[in-house]
């Protein structure tokens, strides 16, 4: 699948935008003429730059050829034809892109027709083809059938239709208008996503879109369906978005170079083996079976260790080893592994000096750590490796968008390599099982980078982006996970500056882990137990628990229950329950959550968001001591 990019998808400068396209892999991209017109670049400088970064010119699309005649019907606009083919010429471009709006096409096929037989034969005295790509689609036809009824009528062998599966998918339009057009007249393809499932009420929405893996839409069929009418051409990704064009560019180029071998991958999944035209095979290591999360890894300075230890003491966990020679100490409860890394020459302390108190890092163990090390490097994600003593655990790290780092494991890995393990036994237990998930905050914009990091790397599924009501403005959240329901890594992200996420975001300087929630078997045992601790829990409001009562049915005696010990409630139709509660925010930076599942129930309790982040709004709540003892950190 030979892979093209309009750079208008990127923002920055054409020049910056060539160069990290080029860093990212492309060899082909997708100029306009309005982009040129603002840019200090002279066509034999752009010519020059182009041949330099071996980049080629899979469209070259021109605005303002057709005007309207009388009856709205196209009309060709002869006298800007010559200086666009010579445009053209210069920059090695052999196909022009046009695009007609549904109002100069409905009804009017014969006259559009015309038009483009006319540009069609002044294309092809200079040796050009033509692309057609009928946007705006109207209620009554498919943009598909629109444009390639006005293709097929003009009757030209260079002049072909541009398919775009975000015109299609937004029309309502089926996959199926594609089967009737024979493959030799796709003379283009292009893809974009969208990150909301409302495609068709919001088609222009330039907020929405984004690079096929990181959205909603099925873009893999709409390739399988046009590879299956014979094109062998270029996919270009056309994703016109504000927050991508916000973005670094180089950040953006390699997230879109990483899209494209996704849409590789998932063909490859179907049993297709892509066109002929790839140049080399390009074949990603499977996704793992099995992976669950290890460890969660705190950086940590000064005081900040017996603070932090202090919580995970009233949480029930118990101190077990003490790294043999740095300053990192481990807590364990049931499978749950936290680590407190104050380490003087450790990747923890760079990672303090930038963000502060914060999860550095996360283990992932899974039975072959190579199978994850060949998908990052075939994902282009960095790899990290942290220097290691004698008879050290060799840990290898991807590195994730903001930074932090995944460490891989295998099934092989002993903590008594790197800790001396202490002789007591775990004590205190509040019941904690395991972990149930980890929620990243992640600034304004990013949301989409962070999803296809878990899909192309982890290989985790994106449910629907939900969004909620903070007292300070509106929050948006993604849940990830993988196939099993072992690894939950949900995202969040608000574009307000007051908000629960803001605060997370101005305390980390960036993205940064803002809620680890735990499993337990008997929620009401272990909500005891932390209260016992001292643990400050955050206290949810009594017109919550009356809205139960008198709202959504649950029986007085459960409401009591739960309400004795600030929980809060969440039910499925089908049976399933969730009951969760949480502790109050650690020093404004995170807080930590205990969660009980029963029959079945996959959800996260969305529907107590608003109360939660109401809660956690109070000045009662972001000023909260723990009443415990001190920990056992010294």
């Amino acid at each position: 699948m030979d892979q093209s990019i309009a750079t208008l998808s990127l923002g920055g400068t054409l020049k910056d935008k060539l160069y990290a396209l080029a860093a990212a892999g492309f060899r082909l991209v997708a100029l306009t003429d309005s982009e040129l017109i603002f840019d200090d670049l002279s066509p034999a400088s752009l010519a020059d730059l182009l041949h330099e970064l071996n980049l080629g010119v899979s469209t070259f699309q021109v605005h303002g050829l057709f005007g309207s005649a009388d009856d709205g019907s196209p009309l060709l606009v002869r006298d800007r034809l010559p200086p666009k083919f010579d445009l053209m010429r210069k920059l090695g471009a052999s196909l022009m892109q046009v695009s007609l709006d549904s109002t100069q096409v409905g009804g009017k096929q014969e006259a559009a027709a015309s038009q483009l037989a006319e540009l069609a034969d002044l294309a092809g005295l200079s040796g050009f083809r033509v692309a057609v790509n009928a946007s705006d689609s109207s209620s009554e036809c498919s943009p598909i059938r629109s444009a390639w009824d006005v293709v097929r009528l003009s009757a030209r062998g260079n002049l072909g239709i541009l398919l775009s599966n975000f015109d299609l998918l937004a029309s309502g339009s089926s996959l199926d208008d594609i089967s009737e057009i024979p493959g030799e007249r796709i003379f283009m393809a292009s893809l974009t996503d969208v990150s909301s499932a409302g495609v068709a009420a919001v088609p222009r929405d330039r907020n929405h879109r984004c690079f096929p893996g990181q959205g909603v839409l099925d873009v893999t069929s709409f390739v399988e369906c046009v590879l299956d009418t014979g094109y062998r051409g270029p996919f270009t990704l056309d994703v016109l978005s504000e927050d991508l064009r916000a973005a670094p560019v180089r950040l953006t180029a390699m997230d879109a170079i990483r899209s494209l071998r996704y849409v590789e991958e998932t063909l490859r999944r179907r049993g297709r083996t892509g066109s002929p035209s790839n140049t080399h095979d390009r074949r990603p290591a499977p996704i793992p079976e099995k992976e669950s999360i290890t460890f969660i890894e705190f950086a940590v300075a000064g005081t900040e260790q017996s603070r932090l230890g202090n919580w995970l003491d009233a949480l029930g966990f118990t101190l077990v080893g003490r790294h043999r020679t740095k300053s990192v100490v481990l807590y364990t409860q049931g499978e749950v592994a936290i680590i407190l890394n104050a380490g003087s020459d450790t990747f923890a302390r760079y990672y303090h000096q930038l963000h502060g108190l914060s999860v550095c890092a996360l283990g992932i163990q899974v039975d072959d750590l190579q199978v994850l090390l060949d998908r990052a490097s075939h994902y282009g994600y960095k790899r990290y490796e942290e220097r290691t003593g004698p008879h050290e655990y060799h840990m290898p790290a991807i590195r994730a968008p903001d930074g932090s780092l995944f460490h891989l494991l295998d099934g092989e890995y002993d903590p008594t390599l790197d800790f001396a393990m202490r002789d007591e036994p775990e004590s205190g237990s509040a019941g904690i099982r395991r972990i149930d998930h980890i929620v990243r905050a992640v600034p304004h914009g990013q949301i989409d980078s962070w999803v296809l990091f878990y899909r192309a790397f982890l290989g985790l599924e994106p449910d629907k982006t939900l969004e909620f009501v903070d007292p300070h403005g509106q929050v948006k959240s993604r849940a990830i996970h993988d196939r099993n329901d072992r690894v939950r890594l949900p995202l969040t992200t608000s574009d307000g500056n007051r908000t629960g996420v803001a605060r997370s975001l101005t305390a980390f300087g960036g993205a940064g882990i803002s809620q680890i929630a735990f499993e337990t078997g008997d929620i009401f045992a272990t909500a005891e137990k932390l209260r016992g601790a001292g643990l400050p829990i955050l206290r949810i409001p009594a017109n919550y628990y009356d809205e139960l009562r008198d709202g959504r049915g649950v029986a007085p005696s459960v409401v009591d229950r739960i309400q004795a010990l600030n929980i809060l409630y969440d039910a499925e139709p089908r049976g399933g329950q969730f009951l969760h509660a949480y502790s109050a925010a650690f020093e404004s930076r995170f807080f930590f959550e205990v969660v009980q599942r029963t029959g079945g129930y996959d959800r996260y309790g969305e529907i107590n968001a608003p109360v939660r982040m109401a809660a956690q709004a109070t000045p009662a709540a972001l000023q909260v001591p723990l009443a415990v003892r001190s920990g056992s950190v010294q």
